[in-house]
């Protein structure tokens, strides 16, 4: 991944643990990574091109039947201090929860199934590209189909890290492609717009 971190799992542990020294009886906290491509073509033509990187950490906080959830994007020392910082104090000032809480760890998952989310690897912009313009013209060519307004194709993978102070811990890698495009219509001087996507793991599966 372009988003790359050295030791993810100490990051959101080390946030449990300044909860922990700040006096919460329990946290939790995840951080996720995720980076992806997409094109638009229209008439046959290349749109647009667009890349996108995002990373993100979530942290909540209990004390007793009080907690509290923040979020944050930037995952330098300071930022997450500050951010464990303001979960506590939120924790510390919100009222009680009864139904709030983490899983008694006897109800904690123990052998995690190994689930095939990963998906393909990353694809080239142009054979994004290639399969959009074959996608629009086949749509092009459906009986009363005039025209079409989009035709979008698209890559993204993520992986995401979670723990919690009962001692439950995970991570998690998933990716996708997109392909959707809309079109417009007509018969007997009516006309029609609609659109169909569709998500798969692999390419091979569209």
């Amino acid at each position: 991944m372009s988003l790359a971190l050295s030791d993810p799992q100490s990051l959101i542990s080390n946030l449990i643990d300044t909860c922990l020294n700040a006096g919460a009886s329990d946290a939790d906290a995840s951080l996720s990574i995720g980076e992806g491509v997409s094109v638009e073509v229209r008439e046959g033509k290349l749109e647009s091109i667009e890349r996108s990187e995002a990373q993100s950490v979530s942290l909540r906080c209990f004390f007793g039947q009080q907690q509290a959830h923040v979020s944050g994007s930037d995952i330098a020392p300071e930022a997450l201090a500050a951010l464990a910082e303001r979960c506590v104090a939120m924790a510390r000032a919100v009222p009680e929860d009864p139904y709030c809480g983490l899983a008694p760890v006897d109800a904690l998952a123990i052998d995690l199934p190994a689930l095939d989310l990963t998906g393909d690897a990353e694809p080239s912009a142009e054979v994004l590209e290639a399969d959009a313009i074959e996608a629009e013209a086949a749509a092009l060519a459906v009986d009363h189909v005039t025209n079409t307004s989009s035709c979008g194709n698209s890559w993204n993978r993520s992986r995401t890290w979670l723990a919690a102070s009962n001692g439950f811990i995970a991570q998690k890698e998933r990716g996708s492609t997109s392909l959707g495009l809309a079109v417009i219509a007509e018969k007997e001087g009516e006309m029609e717009r609609d659109y169909e996507v569709r998500t798969v793991r692999r390419l091979e599966d569209r």
